[in-house]
């Protein structure tokens, strides 16, 4: 049976197209089967708004993408793009909630990392290009994204998230072994 991970986010990473106007991914949610922490099977949100055409870049090519779920009044039949592709596009108003398949698996793990008295703190991870965001927040203070905390992937295969301001959270990381 499937167990299925299911945290929504919004995110922004130097691997990524940021902000809506150029097609930020607003959910990015591996399906892993079972206990295996790998998977190539993720689910993805993009969003299309008015007559815009948004892409939602990925970290590998899709071999397939299906859409699950669509969030928009607008049809999005003959409105989805990308199969070969390292991205999801979507235009005229379509949003929706995607099944795609990538050539690659994405790894899965969790790091904790705690900024104490408003310092910053370094959390070291190995591992190829990744995706981090908040799966639970151990402070008081807030743990926003590039206002709290950030990936730092400045050398190749060491990464690591950097917390400040007194955020302390425990980190979901999405690893593109490479």
């Amino acid at each position: 049976m499937k167990k299925l991970l299911l945290i929504s986010i919004a995110f922004t990473s130097s691997l990524f197209v940021n902000g809506f106007a150029q097609g930020q991914v607003r959910d990015f949610t591996p399906i892993v089967p079972g206990s295996q922490k790998f998977s190539n099977i993720v689910r993805v949100q993009c969003e299309s708004f008015g007559r815009r055409i948004e892409k939602c870049t990925l970290p590998f090519r899709t071999t397939r993408i299906e859409r699950q779920r669509t969030l928009s009044r607008t049809s999005c039949t003959g409105r989805v793009r990308g199969l070969g592709e390292s991205y999801v596009e979507v235009r005229d108003g379509c949003r929706a909630i995607f099944k795609v398949t990538l050539e690659s698996p994405v790894r899965t793990f969790d790091i904790d990392c705690q900024s104490t008295n408003r310092s910053v703190a370094e959390c070291a991870f190995l591992g190829g290009p990744s995706l981090a965001w908040v799966s639970s927040r151990f402070s008081r203070t807030g743990c926003s994204q590039l206002i709290d905390w950030r990936v730092d992937n400045a050398l190749p295969q060491e990464e690591k998230v950097v917390v400040y301001n007194g955020c302390r959270a425990r980190f979901t990381i999405y690893n593109y072994p490479s």
